[in-house]
């Protein structure tokens, strides 16, 4: 695995650290940002969602990098987001995220981590429970599921064949080919406030997640589409139940409504729930007072200290 500095950004992360590209074992090449301590108590690892990118942490990193300067951070873009490779054809699935989220704490990270994930981001963190548990045992202290599941996606209507089979394949493609040929701006950004946000969203939040789905590669809505509407990992989270987890979902989500956090949260005995009112899916963006708190919460409760603000 190969890490070196990118030449080129076009990003403006939260901190001022260097982009750095990552290989995987598949020889998928990611890209990664870290900041904070050199010499950290723990690291916050970021996962971040469906064709968004590292930025859509930008608002909770400079929260999280005021109040706790003796952390690391480090937030990266799945494969065939952002400014990591294309995806490979096949790998566009959630038990890949998952295998390179385990290589990325493998050889990358020292010390305790916080995991946290929102909506795809939260279900490559389960599903790394399911597929390296011996790792999230002995390198995770603790975990924050943000507007996310566990699942199942669609419990009734994915016994059918001909919705599993005909209805959803049709959806993704539909919506893969609506992002290569995107509708007037106008019509981007209602479509963006209806799904990913909840009342009182601002525009220029709208236009971040816009710009961030504009990187989005072929075939990342399609396969991991399908791969998410097959998810159903419950049991999976094994793993988190004796680490202090933080769920956190918005009471207006409308692509992992409050029934997932409700779900998730009560197959840990060690999770908080929270439901933040009025709030959509993006919680990073519409919540990130909040969201800091909750992460705040779980370094407390895994026995790491309440970290330090800077003067």
């Amino acid at each position: 695995m190969v890490l070196s500095n990118l030449e080129h950004s076009t990003f403006d992360s939260s901190g001022s650290e260097a982009a750095q590209r990552f290989t995987t074992s598949d020889g998928t090449t990611l890209a990664l940002w870290r900041g904070g301590a050199a010499d950290s108590v723990v690291t916050y690892l970021f996962a971040h969602g469906w064709t968004l990118d590292h930025r859509s942490w930008d608002d909770v990193r400079a929260r999280m990098e005021a109040a706790e300067s003796d952390a690391a951070f480090l937030t990266y873009d799945h494969r065939g987001h952002g400014l990591s490779d294309r995806l490979p054809p096949g790998t566009g699935n959630l038990e890949r995220l998952a295998d390179d989220l385990a290589e990325i704490i493998a050889s990358q990270v020292a010390g305790p981590i916080v995991l946290v994930g929102h909506s795809m981001g939260g279900m490559t963190i389960a599903t790394l429970g399911e597929r390296h548990p011996t790792l999230v045992a002995d390198r995770v202290a603790g975990a924050a599921f943000v507007a996310t599941t566990a699942g199942p996606f669609f419990p009734r209507l994915r016994r059918s064949p001909f919705f599993s089979e005909r209805v959803i394949p049709w959806y993704f493609a539909r919506g893969e080919r609506s992002a290569q040929r995107p509708p007037s701006q106008r019509a981007a950004r209602l479509n963006a406030r209806a799904v990913l946000f909840g009342r009182d969203a601002r525009n220029e939040d709208i236009d971040r997640a816009l710009a961030q789905a504009e990187l989005a590669g072929p075939g990342v809505t399609v396969e991991f589409g399908m791969s998410m509407s097959r998810h159903s990992r419950l049991r999976a989270l094994q793993p988190y139940a004796a680490k202090p987890v933080a769920v956190v979902g918005g009471s207006i989500d409308r692509l992992c409504p409050p029934r997932h956090s409700i779900a998730l949260a009560a197959a840990l005995p060690n999770a908080s729930l929270t439901l933040l009112p009025d709030a959509g899916h993006f919680l990073p963006y519409e919540r990130s007072a909040e969201v800091v708190g909750r992460l705040r919460s779980v370094r407390r409760a895994a026995g790491l200290g309440a970290g330090g603000g800077r003067s």
